[in-house]
């Protein structure tokens, strides 16, 4: 690729920033990794410290499980929702932490706590029941039969039994422990089979001791269902206690350890990359503007000699420029070239000029020795060409007055032609009337003709008539014949009507032949008017042919006065135009005067154009070309 100097140098100064953009570039890489290793161990580090909240938590609801009062249970219901909450958390976080043992546990761990949560809310409803104290729940159910009713029987076989049953009973709602039990269910068992033998069940002891055994069922019920609860929830609660001490060991020995060792090598790196960049980008500067000056002070020192010969005359040295077309220096050295070469054109043409000015200045003193004779001779001719001016101009005046005359009777013919073309054109005029008139008529005879021709279908009418009518009076007089002596009169009537259609018929006739005569007389008429029509049609054409050559005439007479208008003027300007000539050639007897002059002048303009002439030639022969 041909660069210039320029684009070369702002290629380097491109390429210096990329690399510097580059080094940036990585360097924030660099950190961007050591700042995704300390981000990612920060999130293992409070991940680890949510899961130690998480376990303390879940102490915290034991050991408060163990002493649980009435006016906590809120407090713990509200803990125990944060225990879910803080679960659901942890393994929301634990998706973003790198390793799929750390997500497995956390899921492990969040179905644990899901499992402890509800196993602890059974286990808070069969507490409340059976009784957090002992004023509520089956406690207080049991203690009121011991205490308000039990006791109150002086029954001396039951003492020994009830003593046993208040201080089992209670030391079993206290531990849940079966012996208590047993002994409370072996001194009822007594109780009840004493009631049952002295056949006290519907009287108050039976009824007391009924009471009691009913509620220690229903609490051996409970006690044996959160038995069982305490006991999974023992299982919940070591599962969570070991999944999350399994899970905090893997997050210190795999996640931070591996953080630590991640953030440790990005950031070595990311300097070994720094330095690695920086130190490409200045070698390639150093090469580049290493080579780059020695390549300008190279040409530079090439055109400073160049430039130095031609200040000492020497013109037949070049510079040698390279391919490159954008280079500067190419483009300094083909341009010195051109300079020196035009420079050599010049100071050629200025030698082959002095030769030619040399040359002339032979020529222009013969041509001044030659004008001055002509001038003479000019003189002497002008004064002859004053004399036959003044000679034209009076011939012009005299063909200009002829050539009046004849205009004014080009313009008297002039007026005769147009009076003679109106004259032509009213004839044509009274022909057209003429003309129109006579189609007038022929239009009426035609109206005549046709109006003939209906006279004859109407007598063509009237024709049928009279022979439908001769017929019915022939059947008439054929009818009353048949009638006799009756239809006498009407065969009379029969017969009068036929002789009145007969000459109906007689009389249509006389019209038809009467129509016919009057349409060949009309058709006549028709032809006379076609043949009018056709004269009078040739004619107003002959009018308007002799109003056409009438308006040529006229035509040819104006453009004839209009041209001898010219002749007059020309002759007229012929006129003016040879004074005018005479006063010229005596302008020109007084140039050839000046004439003279000059010429003295332009010999000693030669004179001086010589002397430059010999300095030019000592000047040039100072070059080399």
């Amino acid at each position: 690729m041909a660069l210039s100097w320029k684009q070369k140098f702002l290629l380097l100064i491109v390429a210096t920033l990329i690399g510097l953009a580059i080094a940036t570039l990585a360097s924030l890489s660099g950190l961007g990794r050591v700042s995704d290793a300390y981000e990612a161990q920060s999130e293992a580090r409070a991940y680890e410290s949510a899961s130690l909240t998480l376990l303390n938590d879940w102490l915290g609801l034991e050991r408060m499980s163990e002493s649980l009062e009435p006016n906590q249970v809120e407090t713990y219901q509200e803990r125990l929702a944060s225990l879910a909450t803080q679960s659901s958390a942890l393994n929301e976080s634990a998706q973003t932490l790198p390793g799929d043992a750390v997500k497995t546990t956390a899921q492990q761990i969040h179905k644990q706590v899901a499992e402890y949560t509800r196993l602890r809310t059974q286990w808070l409803a069969l507490s409340q029941q059976l009784g957090l104290t002992p004023s509520d729940g089956l406690r207080a159910t049991m203690s009121n039969a011991i205490d308000e009713r039990l006791r109150q029987i002086s029954i001396s076989i039951f003492n020994d039994d009830i003593n046993t049953i208040a201080s089992t009973y209670r030391d079993y709602l206290a531990t849940f422990d079966a012996t208590y039990a047993q002994t409370t269910r072996e001194a009822l068992e007594r109780m009840q089979a004493t009631v049952t033998e002295m056949d006290w069940q519907e009287i108050d002891i039976g009824k007391a001791v009924q009471a009691f055994d009913d509620a220690f069922s229903d609490a051996e019920t409970l006690i044996a269902d959160l038995s069982a609860i305490e006991n999974q929830l023992a299982g919940a609660g070591t599962q969570i206690r070991d999944l999350i001490s399994e899970q905090n060991t893997l997050l210190r020995r795999e996640i931070i350890v591996a953080t630590s060792e991640q953030a440790d090598t990005a950031r070595t790196a990311s300097t070994w990359l720094i330095v690695a960049t920086a130190a490409a980008v200045v070698i390639i500067l150093v090469l580049t503007l290493t080579t780059a000056s020695s390549t300008l002070v190279r040409r530079l020192n090439e055109t400073v000699n160049l430039l130095t010969r031609v200040a000492g005359g020497d013109l037949s040295q070049r510079l040698e420029p390279g391919r490159n077309p954008n280079d500067e220096f190419n483009r300094l050295g083909q341009a010195a070239n051109k300079m020196l070469d035009d420079v050599s054109d010049v100071i050629g043409q200025v030698v082959e000029g002095n030769r030619t000015l040399s040359v002339l200045q032979t020529e222009l003193n013969a041509l001044i020795d030659q004008m001055g004779k002509n001038g003479e001779q000019v003189e002497d001719e002008t004064e002859q060409t004053a004399t036959a001016v003044q000679e034209i101009s009076h011939t012009a005046v005299d063909i200009a007055q002829y050539t009046q005359s004849v205009n004014d009777a080009v313009q008297s013919a002039n007026g005769a032609a147009h009076s003679g073309a109106e004259v032509v054109r009213r004839s044509a005029k009274t022909m057209t009337e003429l003309a129109e008139r006579i189609q007038k008529t022929h239009d009426q005879v035609s109206q005549l003709s046709k109006t003939g021709e209906k006279v004859n279908s109407i007598v063509g009418v009237i024709n049928g008539l009279a022979e439908q009518t001769n017929l019915l009076a022939l059947n008439a007089a054929i009818e009353a014949a048949r009638a006799g002596e009756a239809g006498r009169g009407f065969s009379v009537v029969a017969d009068e009507v036929r002789s009145l259609a007969e000459k109906t018929v007689s009389a249509t006739n006389g019209i038809a032949d009467i129509v016919e005569s009057l349409n060949r007389e009309t058709q006549a008429i028709s032809g006379l008017m076609k043949e009018g029509l056709k004269s009078a049609g040739e004619g107003e054409e002959s009018s308007k042919e002799a109003a056409h050559s009438i308006e040529q005439i006229t035509s040819s007479i104006q453009q004839l006065a209009g041209d001898m208008n010219q002749v007059v003027s020309s002759v007229e300007g012929i006129s003016t135009t040879t004074e005018e000539i005479a006063q010229k050639v005596e302008q020109i007897h007084g140039h050839t005067r000046e004439t003279a002059d000059i010429r003295q002048k332009l010999n000693a303009h030669i004179e001086r154009l010589s002397s430059q002439v010999t300095a030019l030639t000592q000047a040039s022969q100072g070059f080399r070309l």
